[in-house]
């Protein structure tokens, strides 16, 4: 059965890391809004790695992962989103290692590839 909440059961190519229509009704149409919003989305996404290596309980990295989530729910990075929530939800429930470096991994790619979209669109590389 197919999880809608799940990364891998929602056939993301990757090339679609950020929603642009979402992103432009999110922006009012504004371009140099947009930049802003993915640049300061961009530098949260460089934080994370230390944020979550930082945390000191697993309610503290369930929250800076679920913090993640509604940052990239709002800027239309759909599937790192749902990413996210796979991962904090994993971690919630104590799921074994094994789960948590798969959820884990699957949040990785989603961020290299908004990280990627990102650049592409405010930096032209």
């Amino acid at each position: 059965m197919r999880n809608p909440t799940h990364p891998a059961d929602l056939g993301d190519s990757g090339a679609d890391a950020i929603d642009s229509a979402f992103l432009a009704r999110q922006s009012l149409g504004d371009a140099a809004l947009e930049r802003d919003l993915l640049t300061l989305f961009d530098r949260r996404m460089a934080e994370l790695p230390g944020q979550i290596a930082a945390a000191t309980s697993v309610g503290m990295r369930a929250d800076v992962i679920h913090g993640l989530r509604g940052s990239a729910l709002a800027v239309g990075a759909h599937r790192l989103a749902r990413a996210a929530a796979h991962y904090e939800t994993a971690v919630r429930r104590g799921e074994s290692d094994a789960v948590l470096a798969a959820a884990h991994e699957e949040m990785v790619e989603a961020v290299r590839a908004a990280r990627h979209e990102i650049a592409r669109r405010c930096h032209g590389s």
